[in-house]
């Protein structure tokens, strides 16, 4: 059996598809595009710097103390010169008393000293002390810190336009579907699948009432053929339908398959029929030539045709009826011998 195209070819178009084919993803790679509205951003340059209050000065505090005398007389026994030793000491008795002189500008202060009266002594001196009290102590004064004022920030303003995100980019393919006509008809649907698309696309054939009967994939710029059993149906050929491919269908009935000497089929695929010779016929023997009579036929051989043949699935013309005249006419040819023959005895 001889069809349009073979299973073997259809097999080789299929693998070379699979191993060759390209997809629609990997024909189109494109960024991924989030949309969004208008909005402002407030972009800091230079921080805010806050306002300080600032100090008021502080007079300083002087200082304020007095001086507070004390009188000693000496109990360490008469000496012939002042004692070197001061107050206060166990040689030193305070007094209590208050005496004039330090504080009064008459006596020394600091010294031993002894005084100028009759019947005074050599145990008779005396000592004066001096003692600086701290009522209030010197405070320094603080001068004013002035207060700062607030420095604002400094601020950009970005404006952002809204993102429009342009439909995404599905491919499309074109595909078609074909029935092939088997040469005789067999017990088969054949169906062609055409891709025109420079990518290779995954289809569906379906039977109506029946659902997907065949599921493939067909290369780029390339055929498949598919061979299901043989029934009377529709089918529909479907692709595509996902984010990388826009969906695709078409309908197509199935056809009735070609006799083997039909035109169409020879048309579309010539087939190989092999040349058939004829039997040469046996070779007369030569007819003698006879004296004339009232017939005056004259009998002469006439060579054998040669050996011809044949193409009856192509229509070629039949050499047959040419060999058979010439076997009449050497048939003839004796009959008349005969007769001749015949009359003379």
């Amino acid at each position: 059996m001889n069809k349009l195209l073979s299973s073997a070819t259809a097999a080789f178009v299929i693998l070379a598809g699979v191993s060759l084919g390209a997809s629609p993803a990997s024909a189109d790679i494109t960024e991924e595009c989030t949309p969004s509205e208008a909005w402002t951003e407030v972009v800091v340059v230079t921080p805010a710097v806050p306002a300080t209050p600032g100090t008021p000065a502080v007079p300083e505090v002087p200082e304020v103390s007095h001086d507070e005398f004390q009188r000693y007389s000496w109990t360490g026994g008469p000496i012939d010169e002042a004692p070197a030793e001061v107050p206060p000491s166990e040689n030193w008795q305070p007094n209590t008393t208050n005496y004039d002189g330090a504080g009064h500008g008459t006596d020394p202060i600091g010294v031993a000293f002894q005084m100028d009266n009759p019947g005074n002594g050599n145990a008779d001196w005396f000592f004066w002390t001096k003692t600086t009290v701290i009522d209030q102590p010197y405070v320094p004064g603080v001068p004013e810190i002035p207060g700062t004022p607030e420095i604002p920030a400094v601020t950009q303003t970005i404006e952002h336009p809204a993102v429009t995100c342009p439909p995404p980019v599905v491919s499309t393919a074109n595909l078609t579907l074909t029935y092939v006509p088997a040469c005789p008809p067999d017990d088969t649907n054949t169906w062609r699948v055409t891709n025109a698309a420079a990518f290779a696309v995954e289809f569906t054939i379906a039977y109506g009432g029946v659902g997907t009967v065949y599921s493939g994939s067909v290369p780029a710029n390339a055929d498949v053929v598919v061979n299901l059993p043989r029934t009377s149906a529709t089918a529909t050929l479907a692709w595509g339908g996902t984010s990388e491919l826009a969906a695709g269908r078409t309908d197509v009935a199935s056809g009735a398959d070609l006799a083997a000497d039909d035109s169409a089929c020879r048309s579309a695929e010539p087939a190989v029929v092999q040349s058939v010779p004829l039997s040469p016929p046996p070779a007369a023997a030569p007819a003698p030539v006879v004296a004339q009579s009232d017939l005056r036929v004259v009998t002469r051989t006439v060579p054998a045709p040669a050996p011809t043949s044949y193409l009856a699935a192509t229509g070629a013309p039949d050499t047959l009826p040419f060999a058979l005249g010439g076997i009449a006419l050497l048939l003839a040819a004796a009959a008349v011998a005969l007769m001749r023959r015949a009359h003379r005895v």
